[in-house]
């Protein structure tokens, strides 16, 4: 009886390992955990790129950074947890962008193009501004993209630096996608398919 027990206990052993291997490799998730990671990877991007743009993180780290939050989900997708603190974080961060720019606007700090009266663009800007508050407030609440606001402000902040579009160097937002793709393709190649 004792040499069957060991015999037993050592094939377990030898199982085992193979056994938990298999438990710890990735198993992608159904198709409602694809959109939901791709969707909570978009917002981290969109929170990431609100923070570099007042230097709490460095403009080349937001990839990297970006990664890390892909492989912390990669696996069972992100919490319930995670996805409300990417809300609170997006709504905080990103009324603060946009009440940014309402300060400069109201601080007279913007250089605005010279096309039209400053007084024009200044109110077209601030009402701008009010609808672009609220939208933020409803895709959070809906968990839907907040990309389209921000590229909106961004937009608006190269008005009251002089430009009427947004340069290439300074548009931070509107790489937000092709570095998404990057980094689901390397971390989570599942959300492609």
């Amino acid at each position: 009886m004792f040499r069957v027990l060991a015999i037993a206990a050592t094939l377990c052993l030898q199982i085992l390992p193979a056994a938990i291997a298999a438990d710890l490799a990735p198993v992608p998730p159904g198709p409602h955990d694809r959109e939901l990671t791709r969707s909570y990877i978009e917002g981290r991007a969109v929170l990431l790129i609100i923070r570099s743009s007042f230097g709490v993180l460095e403009s080349h780290d937001v990839e990297a950074t970006l990664v890390d939050d892909a492989e912390r989900v990669a696996r069972d997708g992100p919490s319930e947890a995670q996805l409300e603190e990417l809300e609170m974080n997006l709504l905080t961060e990103g009324s603060y962008y946009l009440v940014s720019l309402e300060y400069t606007i109201r601080a007279g700090g913007a250089a605005w193009p010279a096309d039209r009266p400053e007084v024009h663009y200044e109110n077209d800007a601030l009402a701008l501004l009010d609808g672009l508050k609220r939208r933020l407030l409803d895709a959070v609440e809906t968990r839907t993209d907040t990309l389209p606001i921000v590229i909106e402000g961004q937009r608006l902040m190269a008005l009251t630096n002089g430009e009427k579009e947004i340069p290439p160097a300074d548009d931070l937002f509107g790489r937000r996608d092709a570095m998404v793709k990057r980094v689901l393709e390397r971390v989570v190649p599942w959300t492609s398919t």
